[in-house]
């Protein structure tokens, strides 16, 4: 099962979407709408993560009536949204952790924080981002292996 030796590397979702402080909002919300991922970091120049835009943080945004398909709702969603940038989306409250860490130190951030991912660093740049949805599919990975008696 997850231990202590568990490597951060081999939990965490590395093939990133990520975006730019400056990206428009509409490209934001196209990016969240088509895919199935729930977080979308934003990436400066340097590499370094500023901040996390969430599928909540989208929705959130939305005008009300957007469940009901009225045009109205679209067309006033297009008009804000393309108002915005994915610095004004954005949280900046971002829990990170080095790649080096192990499992114990990203659950701990986890609970404590309360929050739904960690972006994962390597020299201050992002690596990856950890999410529970991670640390599920690796217990249920090893689940499976220790049913099928199995090793990876």
């Amino acid at each position: 099962m997850i231990s202590k030796e568990t490597q951060l590397t081999d939990l965490i979702s590395r093939n990133l979407i990520s975006v730019k402080p400056d990206t428009n909002g509409v490209d934001v919300f196209e990016i969240l709408e088509k895919s199935e991922f729930h977080h979308l970091p934003v990436i400066n120049s340097e590499g370094e993560c500023v901040g996390m835009i969430s599928k909540t943080d989208y929705y959130r945004l939305q005008d009300k009536f957007s469940k009901l398909d009225l045009s109205s709702a679209v067309r006033n969603n297009s008009l804000y949204f393309r108002s915005l940038i994915a610095t004004d989306i954005m949280s900046s409250d971002l829990v990170q952790l080095d790649i080096d860490a192990n499992i114990d130190d990203a659950i701990g951030l986890l609970l404590e924080n309360k929050v739904h991912s960690i972006v994962i660093t390597e020299n201050n740049k992002c690596v990856g981002i950890l999410t529970p949805y991670d640390i599920l599919k690796q217990i249920k990975k090893e689940r499976n292996q220790k049913f099928l008696g199995t090793k990876s």
